[in-house]
C-alpha cells in the first residue's frame, strides 16, 4: 500500500515538473481595453441609447438563460444582466434592471418606451408586437436581399432591396445606410 502511494506521489511530482508548453504569441498579447474595442459613443448617440441618463434594462426572468432572480438575494443575473451593464459601462451611463415575469408586460412596456434595451428570444407570434421601429423583423436565418434594414425602414426606396450600402462615416461612427453616403 505505501508502495502505491509512493508510486502515485511520485507520478504527481513528475507531472509537476513538467514545463508547460510555451503560449502561442495571441496568448501572450495583452487584452485589449474596452476603449480600443469601442469608442466612446457621442452624446447623440449616447442620448439615444438611455434617453433618461440612464440604461434600462429589461430583465425577463421567465427565461433562466437570458435571465434570473437569486432565490437568496433577489439579484438579477443572467445574459440581459451582463450585457445590460456592460452596454452601459461603453456608454459611459449606470445600468438600471428592471425585471419582468412574463413578456406581454415586457412587450406593453416596450410600447411606453418604459426600458431602453432587452434581450428576448425569436419567436415568431411575437413578430411586429411592441417594436419601435415599423415593419416586419426579418428572419436572422434568412435575412433580406440587399439593405438588411429596409424591410423596417422608413425612408426605404428603390436601390435598397437590391444592393448592400457600404459602411459610411457618420460622426464619431459609422452607418450602413445609402443616405448617409458622402455625396458626390
Amino acid at each position: 500500500m505505501k508502495r502505491i502511494a509512493l508510486l502515485g506521489a511520485l507520478a504527481v511530482a513528475a507531472g509537476c515538473a513538467q514545463t508547460p508548453p510555451a503560449p502561442s504569441p495571441e496568448a501572450r498579447a495583452p487584452a485589449p481595453s474596452s476603449e480600443a474595442r469601442a469608442p466612446a459613443p457621442s452624446p447623440e448617440a449616447r442620448a439615444q441609447l438611455a434617453p433618461s441618463g440612464t440604461l434600462r434594462v429589461a430583465v425577463l426572468t421567465s427565461n433562466p438563460i437570458i435571465g434570473a432572480k437569486d432565490a437568496a438575494s433577489g439579484e438579477l443575473k443572467g445574459t440581459t444582466v451582463d450585457l445590460g451593464r456592460a452596454l452601459a459601462a461603453l456608454a459611459g451611463v449606470q445600468a438600471r434592471m428592471i425585471e419582468y415575469a412574463a413578456i406581454p408586460k415586457l412587450m406593453e412596456d416596450a410600447a411606453a418606451n418604459a426600458w431602453d434595451v432587452a434581450v428576448v428570444a425569436i419567436d415568431p407570434a411575437r413578430r411586429g408586437i411592441g417594436a419601435r421601429v415599423g415593419g416586419d423583423v426579418p428572419s436572422p436565418a434568412h435575412p433580406p436581399s440587399g439593405c438588411r434594414f429596409h424591410t423596417r425602414c422608413p425612408e426605404v426606396f428603390e436601390r435598397c432591396p437590391r444592393q448592400e450600402p457600404l459602411l459610411y462615416p457618420v460622426g464619431d461612427g459609422a452607418s450602413r445606410c445609402f443616405l448617409s453616403a458622402p455625396a458626390k
